[in-house]
């Protein structure tokens, strides 16, 4: 078993669909206060700026991600402020030209 607030075991993959990510109410930092007085070791935290994470593994090993929204959270997220469509649409734009330029 490792020790509180350590690597798991394991490797956890980011960005990988292998995994189980629950969204907090309440602070990340309760969260991990729990898991070292129940001695369950956890990977992080991960600071995204958006949210932060921990990882750990269930008794079954399956990998449990929790996080805590960080402030501005909504706002980063929202498409209508972010810029994400127009983001995704020059980069379509620049790899399809790329790819034309190969052809």
């Amino acid at each position: 078993m490792p020790k509180p607030g350590k690597e798991i075991p394991g490797r956890v993959q980011s960005g990988a669909l292998n995994h189980v990510a629950l969204n907090l109410t309440t602070g990340l930092d309760d969260a991990m206060a729990v898991l070292d007085s129940e001695g369950i070791g956890y990977s992080g935290p991960i600071d995204r700026g958006y949210e932060r994470s921990i990882y750990f593994r269930d008794p079954n090993g399956y990998v449990i991600e929790l996080t805590a929204k960080r402030p501005g959270h909504d706002r980063d997220m929202d498409p209508a402020i972010n810029g994400a469509r127009a983001k995704l649409d020059a980069w379509t734009s620049a790899k399809m030209q790329a790819e034309t330029a190969r052809a």
